[in-house]
Parts: structure tokens; C-alpha cells; sequence
């Protein structure tokens, strides 16, 4: 990684970074945690089921209020003491799960980097799929894999579509369009890591995955495919009705740090004579998509990202389907919005539909591992 064409680092509020020093094949799964003790246990269960050994699991808890710590030292407890594995617990005030993140790193001694959120779950055979993977390339590469949405509704835990691969070379131009893969699904090398920087601890909670994914591709990143590396991703109820984006409950805290990332981004593609035209229209669209999702109770942010659009789009064509464009043309772009989610919300469009259900989250985990056997 060519350190002089880098933009300057985010900094950790800790005033230090990650150790040159490591164990050589360890695994740190780093779990940031808030007032989740009744998904942690779940979450660590599915570290400590991996195929794959040694494992650090590191959880920081984000000044959790509710039972975290006992849990933690209930669950460290009542399993077998392994030299392969080995459990961490760290507790800070509530700064968010940015800076949770960055103190794990901090702690770990890994030679690989596995982030997991504490109420999402691994596959057993998601590291062992994922490490030869990266054992056997250089740097700048990192390993991801297919996942699913999930939630509980009723008695059973449904899932939804998988996401697997995206098609193309040029994945930093396909995540600024809308393509991504969630956190747990990433499995990092530490050099990668420690020369990417720490997360950025400015951004508002659930927008910091996203810059640090792109901060990597941006920064001349790779991802390789595993199709066997499952992560499963839990969801708030009425997530099918919901959709991915509820607009009206975005803060204005939440647009801006979105706002400040594609900002971020077209700078520094600017510096280093990448702003093509077809980087133009991606981030054209990435603004259109966060006027669209986001901003639906925000009227000025809303202008501001529609103005941004029109000033990096090549034709200013409106992304989306034809039937967004022509009832765009017809209502406005508020309009438009509010009657998409009126009829959503009336009608009991879904956005998501289930395709299976299992009864217990051992099931969950193994789902298709179990169906790829068949």
C-alpha cells in the first residue's frame, strides 16, 4: 500500500493503534456490544462453533446497562478451558460501536480480523472457508462471503434471499452504486488493517461499515469470493414490511456522516485523476439513493443531495426504474416518495419475502452448510 497517496487517517480517541506484533494463524473476532445480552450468547456460540482454530474472541462492551458483563462471565464459565481459543472482555463508556471496534483492534494479537456484531451469527465453516483463501494471496486482499437477512417472527426465525458475489473488476464503483456485503461477512489480514487506519469515530452509528468497506476498495483493495463462508444477518421486526430504509427515521446526525463519506470519496478520486465519468454517476446515484432513503423528513439535506446529483450526474438521467422516473416527472421527487411508502404501508407490500424458516438459531447457522451437502 502505497502509504504518500493516502488520505490523512481517521484517529482513535484511545491515542494509539493496532501492534505490528502478532500470533501467526490466530483469528481475532471482535464483537462490539451494547445492551445485546440476550444476542451475544448467541453470537459468541456461533465463534466458538467454527471448524477453524486459534480463535481470540474479543468483546468490547459499549457501556452496556443491562446484564452484559454477568452473561459474558457466566457463558466464559461454563466452557471447557482451550489453549485454542481464548475469550477477552473489555468494557468502556458508551462512545458507540466505532470506537468498540477500534479498542478491540487495539487488544487484539490476531493475524487475521474478523468483525461480528453481537446479534449476528457465523457459519461453522465460515473461517475455515475463508483463511486458506487469504493465507495464499498478498496483501490488500480481503476475503468475503454470501449472507442472508433473518428475523424472528412468531416461533420461528425466517430468512430471506441470499446475497452472494457482484460481477466486475471494479467492486469500489459497484459498493459506491449500491452494492455491499455486511461487516461479518469480511475477513481481514491485520497488515491490511493497521495500514487502513482506525474506524472512523465521527461518523454516526451504522454508517461507519459502509467508508470503512469503501476506504478499502478506494485505497486499491481486493475482495475474493468464498461461497461457502455464511453469515446470517438479524433484522428488526417487520423487516419484509419495513424495507432496508425507513426515511422518516434518519437524523439529520445519520445523512450528514453519508453525506460526509461521498464528499470524502469524490475528493480523493479527485486527487488521484479517477473522477471519470462513470465514478461520477456512481456517486451521482449514491447521492440520489440517500435523498431517496434517508432524507424523507429532512427537507434541506433533501435538497442539498438532489442539487449534488445534478452537479455529478453526465446526463441527468434519474436512476431507477422507468415507473420511479415517469411518477418523479409526474409528482416530484417528495411526492413520489411518500406515496411509495403510503402504498407500502397500506397495501402491505413487502419488500423482503421469506423463502424458508427454521425453529432454533443452531439451525439457523447451519442452514446451508447443511443444504450445500445435500
Amino acid at each position: 500500500m502505497d502509504e504518500s497517496r493516502l488520505p490523512s487517517r481517521p484517529k482513535t480517541r484511545y491515542g494509539k493503534w493496532m501492534s505490528e506484533e502478532y500470533v501467526p494463524g490466530l483469528v481475532s473476532v471482535i464483537i462490539p456490544t451494547y445492551n445485546r445480552a440476550h444476542f451475544l450468547v448467541e453470537a459468541m456460540e456461533s465463534v466458538l462453533g467454527q471448524t477453524y482454530r486459534p480463535i481470540e474472541l474479543i468483546v468490547v462492551d459499549d457501556g452496556s446497562t443491562d446484564n452484559t458483563r454477568e452473561m459474558v462471565e457466566e457463558w466464559s464459565r461454563k466452557r471447557p478451558r482451550n489453549n485454542a481459543f481464548e475469550l477477552c472482555y473489555f468494557y468502556q463508556e458508551n462512545n458507540g460501536p466505532q470506537v468498540a471496534r477500534n479498542l478491540g483492534l487495539i487488544e487484539s494479537r490476531g493475524e487475521y480480523i474478523q468483525f461480528l456484531d453481537s446479534d449476528d451469527l457465523l457459519s461453522p465453516g465460515k473461517l475455515s472457508c475463508q483463511i486458506p483463501v487469504l493465507s495464499s494471496c498478498g496483501y490488500q486482499n480481503a476475503a468475503y462471503g454470501p449472507w442472508r437477512h433473518f428475523e424472528k417472527v412468531g416461533g420461528k426465525l425466517v430468512l430471506y434471499e441470499p446475497y452472494g458475489s457482484v460481477e466486475g473488476n471494479d467492486l469500489l464503483k459497484k459498493w459506491i452504486e449500491g452494492w455491499f456485503v455486511v461487516p461479518a461477512s469480511l475477513l481481514w489480514k491485520r497488515a491490511d488493517v493497521k495500514g487502513m487506519g482506525p474506524w472512523d469515530e465521527s461518523l454516526a452509528a451504522g454508517d461507519d461499515d459502509g467508508e470503512y468497506s469503501m476506504r478499502f476498495l478506494a485505497y486499491g483493495g481486493k475482495l475474493i469470493y468464498c461461497d461457502q463462508a455464511w453469515v446470517y444477518y438479524r433484522q428488526s421486526p417487520n423487516f419484509s414490511l419495513a424495507g432496508d430504509h425507513v426515511g422518516s427515521r434518519k437524523t439529520s446526525k445519520s445523512i450528514r456522516s453519508r453525506i460526509r463519506v461521498v464528499r470524502r470519496l469524490e475528493r480523493f478520486l479527485a486527487h488521484q485523476g479517477r473522477l471519470d465519468e462513470a465514478y461520477r454517476y456512481a456517486l451521482s446515484f449514491r447521492y440520489y439513493d440517500i435523498a431517496r432513503f434517508f432524507t424523507l423528513g429532512h427537507k434541506t439535506l433533501r435538497q442539498l443531495c438532489l442539487r449534488e446529483f445534478k452537479r455529478l450526474s453526465p446526463d441527468g438521467l434519474l436512476p431507477r426504474t422507468l415507473r420511479h422516473r415517469v411518477l418523479t416527472r409526474l409528482f416530484g421527487f417528495f411526492l413520489t416518495q411518500k406515496l411509495r411508502l403510503f402504498i407500502r404501508g397500506v397495501v402491505g407490500l413487502r419488500a423482503h419475502l421469506p423463502v424458508a424458516s427454521v425453529k432454533t438459531v443452531e439451525e439457523l447457522m447451519t442452514f446451508d452448510e447443511r443444504m450445500f451437502t445435500r
